[in-house]
């Protein structure tokens, strides 16, 4: 039983360590941070969404999602139609 939950947790830091590579290489190539990534990745998974329905996954405010789809909008990577503004 010990010998299960060693080889468990040792399972999960390593997902999680790569998890955490993926995501720094994503953020240095694409130069944006961790929540820029997120609001891609959950536009990529569920398609075009109301702000209030964004900022609720992402569990950001209101104005932080509107300062999100404009720095979004700005590199080219969504529209408003994709977020339903």
């Amino acid at each position: 039983m010990e010998q299960d939950l060693q080889m468990t947790r040792a399972i999960r830091d390593a997902v999680i360590g790569a998890q955490n590579h993926r995501l720094l290489a994503a953020r240095q190539a694409f130069r944006m941070g961790a929540t820029d990534m997120i609001a891609l990745s959950q536009l990529f998974v569920q398609g075009t969404c109301r702000p209030g329905g964004f900022a609720t996954r992402l569990q950001i405010t209101s104005p932080s999602v509107t300062e999100l789809v404009d720095r979004l909008q700005r590199a080219g990577l969504v529209d408003r139609t994709t977020v339903g503004a």
